[in-house]
């Protein structure tokens, strides 16, 4: 893990190189984290009261290095003054750096970086909608799985019933 960790950190120099040859003004990144639990996620920028921690999911260690390079500029376009949302200022760095050669997005998928998908893992139980017929897996037993008469739908507001996988 520590490698990975490391790789990372080089690349983020790499594109805080690019921003600074590019005219982008980066906000202050006091520390980069691999988190080992993130599956829905590939990176993620979070605010703290003298910069930011940029999080880099343990599943983009399969990732090609390109894919990798783009996600960290990624999330550290949300350091930048303006652009912490997926807003207009967002979309115009975007564009800029785009032009550059790099292929940042505002989401993307399993599939479109060449990993396999690490939710793959088998569900146990599912919740679903009896009106919409919106579906909610679950790996463990829980209170929604256990007391379902206590939930709604987030979606329609319809009634919950568990199916065990």
């Amino acid at each position: 893990m520590r490698e990975f960790e490391e790789r990372v950190i080089l690349l983020l120099q790499e594109v805080k190189e690019d921003f600074n040859r590019m005219g982008i003004p980066y906000g202050q990144v006091d520390q980069v984290k691999i988190n080992k639990r993130a599956k829905a996620r590939f990176g993620c920028c979070k605010k703290t009261d003298k910069g930011f921690i940029i999080e880099i999911s343990s599943i983009m260690e399969e990732a090609a290095e390109d894919k990798l390079r783009d996600v960290i500029a990624h999330e550290l376009l949300h350091t930048v003054r303006g652009a912490y949302d997926h807003g207009q200022k967002w979309k115009k760095l975007v564009n800029i750096l785009n032009h550059q050669g790099y292929g940042i997005t505002a989401r993307t998928t399993y599939e479109k970086i060449g990993i396999a998908d690490a939710r793959n893992e088998r569900y146990k139980y599912m919740v679903k909608c009896s009106h919409c017929g919106q579906e909610i897996y679950r790996k463990k037993r829980c209170p929604l799985t256990e007391q379902t008469y206590r939930y709604r739908c987030g979606k329609c507001g319809g009634k919950l019933k568990t199916f065990v996988l």
